[in-house]
């Protein structure tokens, strides 16, 4: 069955895709509380229940995107709003959640049946990016602010986002099924199940591919190196975007300031697909594209990294404009583990996220607002270990808070 993802736009929008029968993926504190900020905490889903997936979050959580409400609002029991969570928190879910996608503020969550996927926001919804609920039966709609169409549509002027109750139905992706959505800072992209990339707004950076600085208000099919080309996945989080194809190349585009496409191109606005040639690295599976830095997953399950600011090799790696391998053994693999894989990478706007087929979570970058989850406010140079009780299954990045979906080892 092919699954649909929900795609965040990493400041005040969200698009998401549907099929009929597939999912959604998408003060100071005293003391006292700080020490009970950087303590475990877990809330279990009903009194006799046990179930075997969970929901934890973590970071900041002043806007309300961990959806704890006493975090916000302090009931009886906490005098003062908890601004930062540093480690993970059980979220209270009444049913089982399949993916979930972080964006500047706010969070959605989605869980999926044989016959209906329901969804979840939670957060800043001050342009109205998390919608309006009812129950919607097409399959592919967008929400929030619209400045550059980048929720694919026209634009309109003066346009008043908050409050809005509509969700736009979107059109011009063709007549395939999309099966992945990725929003950049203010542009979007789409994968369809045929491999073909389309793409619409803020293209100043040439972050849409599209051939031209414009802005794109109309979903639009890249080309370049692209053009018959078969897409497995696309990435993107800031004004870079990036494509892997389904036999393992790289492509990117868009914005490369910080050298993320030096190896094709001098330019720092690159606005059409060009292939990325990666010596030494392999066959890509994944790709993760934060705002300034790039990293890929080969098919041994290994991670490479390159563009600038937090790497993950150490604090005196801060730029590279060639793949850099992130060393097997921090990820876990050692004599007594020597098959440890890294399964997925993950990104935010300025960390990195990686999960290993033993189900561990390992994270590093910058650490804004305790969004690493490593129960402490510093930034991390190396892949560190997540405490998650469970393995974990996957994750999503936002700017300041992340959220791990766990299998339960009960």
């Amino acid at each position: 069955m092919a699954s649909t993802r929900v795609g965040l736009c990493a400041r005040r929008s969200i698009i998401s895709g549907f099929d009929a029968c597939g999912y959604a993926t998408f003060s100071k504190a005293s003391n006292q509380q700080e020490q009970s900020t950087n303590a475990p905490v877990f809330q279990y889903v009903g009194q006799h229940r046990k179930p075997s997936h969970k929901v934890f979050v973590w970071g900041f959580s002043f806007t309300g995107a961990l959806g704890i409400p006493s975090f916000v609002v302090p009931d009886s029991g906490r005098k003062k709003p908890r601004k930062y969570q540093l480690t993970p928190y059980r979220l209270e879910t009444a049913e089982q959640i399949s993916s979930a996608a972080c964006g500047y503020g706010f969070t959605l969550i989605a869980s999926s049946t044989k016959d209906v996927t329901k969804l979840w926001g939670m957060g800043l919804n001050k342009d109205s990016q998390l919608g309006f609920q009812r129950t919607q039966h097409s399959r592919l709609f967008s929400m929030g602010n619209n400045s550059y169409g980048q929720c694919g549509r026209r634009i309109v002027e003066d346009e008043a986002y908050s409050g809005s109750h509509m969700l736009h139905k979107m059109e011009g992706v063709g007549n395939s099924k999309v099966v992945q959505v990725a929003c950049g800072q203010d542009h979007s992209l789409f994968l369809t199940e045929g491999g073909q990339v389309y793409a619409c707004g803020w293209g100043a950076d040439g972050q849409t591919g599209v051939g031209h600085h414009n802005v794109c208000s109309t979903p639009t099919q890249v080309a370049g190196d692209l053009a018959g080309v078969a897409v497995q996945q696309v990435s993107t989080y800031g004004d870079c975007s990036l494509a892997v194809s389904k036999d393992g190349q790289l492509y990117g585009w868009g914005n490369s300031e910080y050298r993320q496409l030096a190896s094709i191109s001098e330019a720092t606005q690159v606005n059409i697909p060009h292939h990325i040639p990666l010596r030494g690295c392999g066959k890509v599976v994944q790709a993760a594209c934060g705002g300034t830095q790039v990293a890929v997953l080969n098919e041994r399950g290994e991670v490479f990294v390159w563009g600038y600011g937090i790497l993950g090799k150490g604090p005196k790696l801060s730029e590279s404009s060639t793949p850099e391998m992130i060393p097997p053994t921090l990820f876990g693999r050692s004599d007594f583990n020597p098959s440890v894989t890294v399964t997925k990478i993950r990104c935010g706007l300025s960390h990195f996220a990686a999960v290993t087929d033993r189900g561990e979570l390992f994270v590093w970058g910058k650490n804004v607002r305790g969004c690493l989850g490593i129960g402490k406010r510093d930034d991390q140079f190396f892949p560190w270990r997540v405490t998650v009780p469970g393995h974990v299954v996957d994750v999503a990045c936002g700017v300041d808070h992340m959220v791990a979906l766990v299998k339960s080892l009960l």
